[in-house]
């Protein structure tokens, strides 16, 4: 299929539990992610390619795909005009590196559960700045991560576990 004029992925494969293979899917258009793998718990890897317009909705959009092996290079993804980062990695157990360090999330105002229960997740790059976010749960569950990566948590209103 073409996806090149999409603009809206939201749940388009959520609850696919038995999805273990995809094509690309070429966001070039996309400008809300949020759900769209949700509760695919068989998918090894990230299909999205050329995320390269700006994005506004992301939240949920790996939650609880724990087999998910490899995200791909997703560090030039446009994030600079998302604020909700809720539970976008939540649940991905196999998880063992997650590099976002190159992400603008200037504008995040949640990232509760960002990470929670990324089991086997060892190395965790994120950008400094996040924004004025809500950052409770982000990191439950984590309990192979052994540093926790510098943020400047200045403008965090909420941070618990």
């Amino acid at each position: 299929m073409n996806y090149s004029n999409w603009t809206k992925f939201n749940s388009m494969f959520k609850g696919c539990s038995n999805l273990i293979e995809l094509g690309t899917i070429d966001c070039s258009s996309a400008t809300m992610l949020s759900n769209m793998f949700a509760n695919c718990t068989k998918l090894p890897y990230n299909p999205l390619v050329n995320v390269t317009n700006s994005l506004t909705s992301l939240d949920y959009l790996f939650s609880e795909c724990n087999s998910l092996l490899t995200l791909g290079d997703i560090s030039n993804w446009n994030v600079s005009g998302v604020t909700d980062f809720t539970s976008i990695f939540s649940g991905c157990n196999q998880l063992t590196t997650i590099d976002i360090s190159n992400w603008d999330m200037s504008n995040a105002t949640r990232m509760n559960a960002a990470f929670s229960g990324c089991g086997y997740l060892t190395e965790l790059k994120l950008p400094y700045n996040i924004g004025k976010s809500d950052m409770v749960y982000t990191f439950n569950n984590c309990s192979s991560l052994a540093v926790i990566p510098s943020i400047n948590t200045e403008y965090t209103t909420t941070f618990s576990a």
